[in-house]
């Protein structure tokens, strides 16, 4: 009860601006192994670059991630922990974790938090916001479970936009894959909570690129955008996630795949698409905007 009050409160003087941020104390982490030595090394490789470029950024350093295993890793993580791990990614904790390591490294390189900051502690923070309506992990129901919806709470804050509302064209499916499935995810398809998500994400304009219509984002794709393909799952958003790079004028792939087993780097985009035709009908894309 406590501790829902608490987030009760954080929620609310964040959406404010008025809580000043404080170091996550350990007991809400749920480091893997030599996560933390891990998440410095690479820290460490961004800060040496000496500015803050998001798009550079993001190419010279996706190189870092590539072979990294398949996996959330998170097996034994108790809900009111947040999950860190740098020896596994699924498709979504990779896109989370490079985006809670882009802006850290923009929040330093920038003075937007004391030096005496932990940025270990910070890059957590950051996987919250991400992660969970109002950036606290308040617990399961407070955990962003459709990733859509992750993108729009950052387009919300002002720190992505989508793309597609240039040149793309709506999204109209329904969203409704938890809910409509209670064999799968037990009281979280039940609850009022997640009903109401629904409600509000198949209420919020959404646009993205049909597959037929793919060649429209290629010239406008850049270093560090995040794809997300769209499912043709019923009730369901998008079946998977990456980051984009863009080579010789090409959008190519970043992602952890399930069927390498690891993370890629550098699949071409449009033989990607080709060969989910079936499974994916289009893709939402997403440009952070680090501010």
């Amino acid at each position: 009860m406590i501790r829902t009050l608490a987030c009760a409160f954080c929620v609310f003087f964040l959406s404010f601006g008025i809580l000043k941020a404080a170091d996550m104390p350990d007991s809400e982490l749920f480091v893997v192994r030599n996560s933390k030595s891990k998440f410095e090394s690479v820290y460490k490789k961004g800060i040496k670059l000496g500015y803050y470029y998001y798009e550079e950024l993001t190419h010279k350093m996706m190189p870092a991630f590539n072979g990294t295993p398949y996996g959330a890793g998170g097996a034994g993580c108790p809900g009111n922990k947040t999950l860190i791990n740098f020896h596994s990614f699924d498709c979504v904790t990779f896109v989370e974790t490079w985006w809670a390591l882009s802006f850290t490294l923009y929040e330093y390189q920038s003075n937007h938090v004391p030096e005496a900051a932990s940025p270990f502690k910070q890059f957590c923070k950051n996987l919250n916001r991400i992660r969970y309506f109002g950036g606290e992990n308040c617990g399961i129901d407070h955990r962003i479970h459709y990733f859509t919806q992750e993108l729009e709470e950052l387009d919300r804050s002002g720190l992505a936009f989508n793309v597609a509302m240039a040149n793309g064209y709506p999204f109209k499916k329904t969203i409704n894959y938890i809910s409509k499935n209670e064999e799968r995810y037990g009281d979280l398809s039940t609850s009022r909570q997640q009903k109401s998500v629904e409600r509000v994400l198949n209420k919020t304009p959404r646009y993205f690129y049909p597959t037929k219509h793919r060649a429209r984002y290629y010239p406008m794709a850049k270093d560090g955008d995040i794809i997300a393909f769209a499912s043709t799952e019923p009730g369901l958003d998008v079946s998977h996630c990456g980051i984009i790079t863009v080579e010789d004028g090409e959008p190519k792939l970043n992602h952890a795949s399930a069927l390498y087993n690891k993370v890629v780097i550098g699949q071409d985009l449009d033989r990607y698409l080709r060969g989910r035709t079936g499974k994916v009908n289009g893709f939402f894309v997403y440009r952070p905007k680090h501010k």
